[in-house]
């Protein structure tokens, strides 16, 4: 019987200081994450013994673990496969940047969405690693994967939340977009309607064997783009619209 170990070994975690590991073994996948938080995450939410730091690794958990048929260049046909994630929290201050844990900020956002950044100190040189505009601002690695930052959970929408919680996950683990943005030029990666990585409806099995290769190689895997010159344009009249609504609605509330 083919193990899906004889096909992906990723490197050994030596330094002790790597937030996110991934092992392969036999056919497991064990995913391990330690993460930190702001205060604001920390705190109970809605009156309740639960805090929007248990809500995010509860998404995480439930929308990556699970059984997979994976297909892969690496061998032919499929290989059946078990995700296990397993996440640990660091009680520490979210004053300074670590690469001993992941930080995840809970606060208001006025322009920008939900997203995962690295540290100033690796923001824009890491499109000259990987030739990608998306590496602006996350400069990905094994050991330094970057900062979440998410908007404070809504009850009224809390599968939105947690949804988009496992889909910042994502980029934590080495995947970059597959919907629409502004750095690939709009251009959605052709049938990926119902990834994680485009409308964060669920995980699905080459998003597992993408998180293989980055962990493999070091490097953020980054689902395939294309310049139309059509689709940039109307990709951007329709941003600017948005954004356009959503900040009339903010300062609204704000009034």
């Amino acid at each position: 019987m083919r193990k899906l170990e004889n096909f992906y070994q990723i490197p050994e975690n030596r330094s002790g200081s790597q937030p996110i590991t991934v092992e392969v073994i036999g056919n497991l996948i064990r995913i391990t994450a330690v993460f930190r938080y702001n205060r604001r995450a920390l705190e109970p939410w809605q009156d309740s013994n639960v805090s929007q730091a248990d809500l995010i690794e509860a998404a995480i958990i439930r929308y990556w673990s699970g059984y997979y048929r994976l297909r892969s260049d690496r061998f032919r046909g499929y290989i059946k496969a078990k995700v296990e994630v397993k996440i640990f929290r660091q009680l520490i201050g979210d004053e300074l940047y670590s690469c001993d844990a992941v930080l995840i900020k809970v606060r208001p956002l006025m322009l920008m969405p939900a997203h995962v950044i690295s540290p100033w100190y690796r923001r824009l040189w890491g499109v000259f690693r990987t030739g990608q505009w998306e590496s602006l601002g996350t400069n990905w690695s094994p050991r330094c994967p970057g900062i979440m930052v998410l908007p404070p959970a809504n009850i009224r929408v809390l599968n939105w939340f947690e949804r988009m919680s496992a889909h910042e996950a994502g980029h934590l683990f080495g995947l970059g977009d597959a919907y629409g943005a502004l750095y690939r030029y709009y251009y959605a990666a052709p049938g990926t309607r119902n990834y994680m990585m485009h409308s964060n409806r669920r995980v699905q099995p080459r998003e597992i064997t993408m998180l293989l290769e980055a962990h493999m190689s070091g490097k953020m895997q980054f689902f395939p783009k294309k310049w139309q010159k059509g689709t940039f344009a109307s990709g951007f009249k329709r941003e600017i619209e948005h954004r356009t609504r959503e900040l009339e609605r903010k300062l609204s509330r704000r009034n």
